[in-house]
């Protein structure tokens, strides 16, 4: 059984995050010193033999100071569907890819 997150944030019901076609699965608290923003994520990447890859999320929501968050690893037998559900388009994640290798190929093999 793959793994899954069980994210509680202060006394609310604890988010259960997870899937069978899960290929990236993150938990994440970011502070932004320069914005004075905190916020808790939680999503990931499901990739689907038929249909591809989808961008899922489960939790986006700014935090306080005094929140708690509690973050509990678990199997994924039993989650949540995700909130937010994007397909990626093959098509522009490859021009992406393509982008991205340009300006590397730029940076470090300028001949």
């Amino acid at each position: 059984m793959p793994l899954g997150f069980q994210v509680q944030l202060n006394d609310d019901r604890p988010i259960r995050a997870g899937d069978d076609a899960m290929s990236v699965l993150t938990a994440m608290v970011t502070y932004v010193a320069s914005r004075r923003e905190i916020e808790v994520h939680v999503g990931g990447l499901l990739v689907h033999q038929s249909s591809g890859k989808e961008n899922v999320e489960w939790l986006q929501r700014e935090l306080r100071v005094g929140d708690r968050v509690v973050l509990t690893v678990t199997d994924s037998s039993d989650v949540d569907p995700p909130a937010h559900r994007r397909s990626e388009d093959p098509e522009r994640a490859e021009q992406m890819e393509r982008e991205y290798y340009e300006r590397l190929k730029a940076r470090f093999d300028p001949t």
